[in-house]
C-alpha cells in the first residue's frame, strides 16, 4: 500500500532503440548506474530483429534490473 505522505525521490528511466550495436546500447552506463545505485532499475525498448538471441540471454542474467520491451521488429 502506497503512503502517500511519505516523500520519496524516484526516477523513471526508458531507452529506445536498444540493440546490440555498441553504440546504440551504453551497457557500460547501465552497469555503472547498477554499481553506484544498487536500487536502479530499466525498461529497454528493443528492437527484436537487431538484438541476438545471445545478447537477450545476456540480458536476461540481469532480468532483477533489467527489463526487455518490444519496440517494432525491424523498427
Amino acid at each position: 500500500m502506497n503512503n502517500w505522505g511519505e516523500i520519496k525521490k524516484l526516477a523513471i528511466v526508458e531507452a529506445d532503440d536498444f540493440q546490440d550495436k555498441y553504440d546504440r546500447n551504453g551497457l557500460e552506463m547501465l552497469f555503472y548506474w547498477k554499481a553506484k545505485y544498487p536500487k536502479f532499475k530499466i525498461t529497454l525498448f528493443t528492437i527484436p530483429n537487431k538484438t541476438s538471441g545471445y545478447f537477450q540471454a545476456l540480458i536476461e542474467k540481469h532480468s532483477d534490473w533489467i527489463q526487455l520491451a518490444v519496440h517494432g521488429w525491424d523498427h
